[in-house]
């Protein structure tokens, strides 16, 4: 089975018009962008006949317009007289409204009227445009009007046609004229004869009622649709002229200030009758409402004949919008409608140079900048640079720009040393932080120094911040040599129910046929919760290079989630040196990938130097869950090259099917693909299936495949080098499973990564890797993952090109007393060697504190240090040392390398560091020491002999234990936690000895870090809060988590008096006088709780708008309270939540009842204990008269 994303679907609001610049002189004009051209030629008469008819631009001249709307919005919408009507009662913003150009441009002028997916429950979309009452209308006459959806739509928009001859009730439009799918190439022309309707002289309304069956808020098969230009079109009269065109300038053009032109107008003799002195007249306004005005005259014109004329000359003197009017001036026109024409163009300026971005600078906000931009010209490179370290903005639209001549550079950038957050909320029509739309040459660099540092941070947060930056080329304009890097993107929310369209950056062009090109995503690190964190379709030589894509946080039954996804027209492009991890789904048949290849024909992609690591499908259940780091999934897929990537996978799949598996790489078919030169440690185990951890899967053998080179590495009963029609499980197998041999000069051995389970693998250069030199040289790759160059002669396997070497490991220690051990072989193991800035003795425990002078590996010390300090320690690798525990408290030292927590019976898993106070940790950094409680006397190996795994401990103490916290002003402090027992901790925890020597120390008198609180007794004490403190003052600081049973007083004895503090949620207190000590008081208070469920009659009842229902929990419960009409139907959710034991009460306001009619209506309750597990259900009875 496929899952495939459908890129297409997610960015079809996203569409612009096109816009026309010029920049004009003398006799000859030129488009931006486009060839160059000059105007028709200017005759001395300032009139030049046409000899044919304009017939591709202009209407028939058979016809003529009696009635004629084209939604310019000049009188707001909808425009005078016509009426819109929300059939099916849902949506936010419709039903019809004034259409967005930036979806796409007007047929006719400025303006258009649009609808969208704006239903109800259902999914039925109703909603009604009607016209004003049109008089007189014959049965000879013709309706005709444009309509549209955005291009390449995937969906079925339809529109009918009505008519009603009474009023505009919708039960009166019994006349259907027709029902029709909505274009999606562009716009296209309606036309109705109206004899099969009426009869002459009818007054008629008509409707266009935009009507799906299967659309509404889930968008299935809605979208977008536009009407424009509508018309009531009658024979032709026997005089009438038409302004038929405004020929220069154009529609939405631009003009720089100071350039000068001649307006040229083509007028049409649309009647029967030859005209001669026709007046016609040219009114243009200006933005501040200055009026420049011209008249000519026609001298003869035939019927049918079109007249271009040539007005004169206008100057651009400001910038803003200009409205152009062109009219003619017939006494005895018989068809006033089609007298006038109206266009708007844009006086601009030329821009060019670097704009400060923020508090005090040229412009307030980005989007500010940006649409001033949009607005002018460009005609040099622009820098925006960012100046403040906060900006809340909207959703930001960078889309075509004007330039003077060729494209250039607009560069959005932090000042020197400013580390810039934007925050950024989407909306439905807007959902995306930053949409690059049919723009090139972008480029966003988050970097505030020379160096490739990530200082720019953008957040998009909501429900519809589905996209963190958007890439996308439409038909008429390419977004190419666009560049994102040194970005920090953090996108969606934690609380959504699906996340399946959020993407940190979506790259999307045209389509296949129009691509756009050479973009590049450089060094960003893109996490939070969504579905990819970059996604690509119909890219050309795309970059996708130094990435962080990490840590994407799926809900139950979300969706699959990838790191990178290459989807559809993806060709010629480079996926290098990026790092993508801990990439997981929890939940049964949902699906996990790192790196996703669908390109198809003509792929020829770059996967090169990348770190895949912890991408794991686990959920529990009987459907296949799949995993895989690496997956070619297009049969047509052809000349990929796979070369020195490094993946690590690990953990569990607790799905039971046969068709569960992790892969290194997958393929499913196509050719010319080459594997080379890459590591795949795969140690995943599957206890409840016969699936298996492979190294690659090929579903099928791609034509002219090579892999070779490699290094394929599987441990535990799960693992299996490859699958090739059957599972071969060792090297050798692999290798036999071809004629010719594949992998014949590949390898399966322990890469030794510095610390997988954590993301790092880089090669320890200790280990004595076999994996050193056994690469081959290829010529496309020249470097490593941190462009360290490779071995022209013998490469190493995998994304680092390692050198074993001594090594160095950099320490920071605070001020004062730290924890430190020698993470490395050294020459000299004197203190003041090892450490020469220290100012104290060193302090080992042996159930007391000893001083020494000679240091030890394995060993952990207390140590003064003057001032905050980075240590430099330099010497051998130390990938594993022996540890010598005695029984009860020991201080253990560290390796060259961090490692998750050992797990073993025979000490406590709980291991404390201290940091100005002491802490439990989840992992051992290398230089650091730690307190481990063994329960005897042993000897254990720090390093790869020692089981281990994520710590789980210290989040749970957070989340289910209240704390309290004790610091003073030099930066000490402690957290102590006390609570009710839970399942997995249920006795004290124990804190290690108080330090030596130390100014600052704070525990309960039990010497305990946690304690646990006795629900035998009704009123208890917990042991004291003793404390060490040489500072002046002491502050304290409390959260206690909300308790059915329970309440707790902080009670502080200080030298003079006792006080009581309040508890309720989180608060803190400061005490500048020396303290003796602090109780908490605990107090069982289950007596004012209510035994029983109950929920009583509202009242007041009978109400007018407002009235209260309380209910009463004997139990915390999972409770919901809705509100039904008389057929049963619930109307409105009053309360949907988990609520503590006690009384509650809810209110029902104004807010509800003001859509609600009189009657009779039923609020139901239904709670369910978390204790007991069983459900309390009630319905009653209320009376709303209004």
């Amino acid at each position: 089975m496929l899952k495939k994303l459908l890129i297409t679907s997610l960015v079809l609001q996203f569409f612009l018009s096109e816009f026309h610049v010029y920049c004009l002189n003398n006799t000859t004009d030129r488009k931006i962008l486009s060839k160059p051209f000059t105007l028709l030629p200017r005759n001395t008469n300032n009139i030049k006949r046409i000899d044919q008819p304009l017939n591709k631009f202009l209407p028939s001249f058979t016809s003529t317009v009696v009635f004629e709307e084209s939604f310019e919005g000049s009188t707001g919408f909808p425009p005078s007289g016509w009426k819109t009507i929300n059939a099916d009662g849902g949506g936010t913003t419709g039903p019809w409204f004034q259409g967005n150009t930036s979806v796409f441009a007007a047929y006719n002028g400025i303006g258009y009227a649009a609808a969208n997916y704006q239903g109800a429950n259902d999914f039925l979309i109703d909603e009604w445009l009607i016209t004003p009452l049109l008089t007189g209308i014959n049965s000879s006459d013709t309706l005709s009007f444009w309509h549209r959806s955005p291009d390449y739509s995937a969906w079925d928009d339809s529109i009918e046609i009505r008519i009603s001859t009474t009023d505009t009730n919708i039960s009166s439009f019994n006349k259907v004229v027709d029902y029709f799918k909505t274009s999606t190439t562009g716009w296209a022309q309606k036309k109705y004869p109206l004899k099969n309707f009426i009869s002459d002289g009818a007054n008629i309304y008509i409707a266009f009622r935009y009507l799906i069956y299967d659309g509404g808020v889930s968008g299935l098969n809605s979208d977008y649709v536009g009407i424009d230009l509508v018309q009531i079109l009658r024979p032709q009269q026997q005089y009438d002229i038409q302004t038929a065109l405004i020929d220069f300038p154009l529609n939405n053009s631009k003009i720089l200030i100071g350039n000068s032109f001649e307006p040229t107008v083509t007028f049409q003799n649309v009647g029967t009758t030859t005209l001669s002195n026709t007046p016609v007249r040219l009114k243009i306004v200006s933005p501040t409402g200055s009026i420049f005005e011209d008249s000519k005259t026609i001298n003869t014109i035939l019927p049918q004949q079109s007249i271009q004329i040539i007005f004169n000359t206008y100057t651009i003197e400001q910038t803003g919008k200009y409205k152009l009017q062109a009219f003619t001036l017939l006494s005895n026109d018989q068809n006033r409608a089609n007298d006038t024409l109206t266009i708007s163009f844009t006086g601009a300026n030329l821009l060019g140079g670097t704009y400060t971005v923020g508090a005090g600078g040229k412009f307030s906000s980005i989007k500010q900048a940006i649409d001033t931009l949009t607005e002018n010209i460009i005609g040099n490179d622009v820098t925006l640079t960012l100046i403040s370290s906060l900006y809340n903005e909207e959703p930001i639209l960078i889309g075509p720009q004007s330039y003077l001549s060729d494209e250039k550079k607009i560069i959005i950038k932090p000042a020197i040393n400013v580390s810039p957050t934007i925050n950024i909320t989407p909306t439905p029509l807007h959902p995306y932080g930053i949409s690059i739309f049919g723009a090139s040459k972008i480029i966003i660099d988050g970097a505030n120094s020379p160096y490739p540092q990530r200082n720019l941070k953008l957040n998009v947060s909501g429900a519809y911040g589905k996209k963190g930056i958007f890439i996308g080329g439409t038909f008429n304009s390419n977004a190419d040599s666009n560049i994102i890097r040194n970005l920090i993107i953090r996108i969606g929310a934690d609380s959504l129910n699906n996340s399946g369209e959020f993407i940190g950056i979506l790259l999307s062009g045209y389509n296949y046929n129009y691509k756009d090109i050479g973009n590049k995503i450089i060094n960003c690190d893109i996490s939070n919760h969504g579905f990819a964190g970059i996604a690509a379709q119909w890219q050309e030589g795309m970059l996708i290079e130094k990435n962080y894509i990490h840590d994407w946080n799926q809900l139950a039954g979300e969706n699959d989630v990838y790191g990178i996804l290459l989807d559809d027209g993806v060709t010629n492009s480079i996926i290098q040196k990026n790092k993508i991890g801990n990439l997981k789904n929890y939940t049964n048949y949902y699906w996990a990938y790192g790196i996703e290849i669908n390109s198809g024909i003509g792929s020829n992609n770059l996967i090169a130097n990348n770190m895949i690591y912890n991408i794991l499908a686990s959920g529990n259940g009987t459907l296949p869950n799949i995993t895989r780091a690496i997956y070619s999934s297009n049969l047509s897929n052809t000349g990929d090259k796979y070369y020195y990537n490094s993946i690590y996978l690990s953990g569990t799949d607790n799905s039971s099917s046969t068709q569960s598996r992790i892969t290194g790489f997958e393929f499913i078919g196509g050719s010319n693909i080459e594997l080379k030169n890459n590591i795949v440690m795969n140690e995943t185990n599957l206890p409840n299936s016969s699936g298996k951890a492979y190294c690659i899967y090929l579903s099928s053998l791609p034509n002219n495949f090579s892999s070779n080179y490699n290094n394929l590495y599987t441990s535990g009963t799960s693992g299996a080098i490859g699958f090739y029609q059957s599972n071969k499980i060792t090297l050798d197998e692999w290798k036999d499973a071809f004629t010719p041999k594949q992998d014949s000069l590949s390898i399966s051995v322990n890469p030794f990564f510095v610390s997988p389970a954590l993301g790092d693998l880089h090669i320890e250069i200790t280990s004595n890797s076999q994996i050193n030199n056994m690469g081959i040289p290829l010529a496309l790759i020249q470097d490593d993952i941190d462009d360290a160059p490779r071995n022209s002669q013998s490469p190493d396997i995998g994304a680092d090109e390692f050198t074993p070497a001594n090594k160095a490991v950099n320490v920071t220690y605070n001020p004062s007393w730290n924890l430190v051990s020698v993470p490395l072989l050294v020459s000299d193991y004197q203190k003041n060697a090892v450490f020469p800035t220290a100012i104290s003795n060193a302090y080992s425990f042996n159930g007391n504190y000893i001083s020494n002078s000679i240091l030890t590996n394995g060993k952990g010390y207390w140590l003064k240090f003057p001032q905050n300090t980075t240590q430099t320690i330099g010497g051998d690798p130390l990938p594993e040392t022996n540890v010598t525990l005695t029984r009860g408290w020991n201080l253990i030292g560290s390796i060259d390398h961090t490692i998750p927590i050992p797990i073993n019976q025979i000490f406590d898993p709980i291991i404390y560091g201290y940091n100005q106070g002491y802490e439990i940790v989840d992992s051992i950094q290398p230089g650091k020491a730690y307190w481990l409680k063994s329960y005897k006397d042993t000897t254990i190996t720090l390093g790869s002999t020692l089981q281990h795994k994520p710590f789980s401990i210290k989040n749970k103490i957070e989340e289910r234990f209240n704390k309290i916290k004790i610091s003073n002003e030099l930066g000490y402090e402690q957290v102590l936690y006390f609570g009710e027992p839970t399942d997995e901790i249920n006795k004290p925890i124990e804190m290690p000895p108080i330090p030596s020597e130390a100014t600052f120390d704070v525990r309960f008198e039990s010497n305990n870090f946690l304690e646990i609180i006795d629900s035998s007794i009704p009123i208890q004490y917990l042991p004291k809060i003793n404390i060490r403190n040489d500072a002046q003052s002491i502050k304290i600081c409390w959260n206690i988590l909300e308790s059915k049973n329970l309440k707790y007083e902080i009670i502080i004895e200080d030298s003079t008096k006792i006080q009581n503090l309040e508890t309720e949620n989180f608060n803190c207190a400061n005490i500048n006088t020396p303290l003796k000590n602090i109780t908490i008081k605990v107090t069982f208070n289950n007596a004012n709780l209510p035994d029983v469920y109950r929920i009583e009659q509202n009242y007041p009842n009978p109400f007018n708008s407002n009235t209260i229902i309380k209910f009463q929990l004997p139990d915390r419960s999972k409770t919901k309270i809705s509100l039904y009409n008389i057929l049963g139907q619930e109307i409105y959710k009053l309360i949907e939540r988990t609520l503590e034991a006690g009384y509650h009460q809810i209110q029902i306001g104004n807010n509800i009842t003001s859509s609600l009619g009189s009657g009779v209506y039923f609020y139901q309750i239904v709670a369910t204990s978390e204790i007991s597990h069983k459900t309390f259900n009630d319905v009653k009875k209320l009376l709303l008269v209004k």
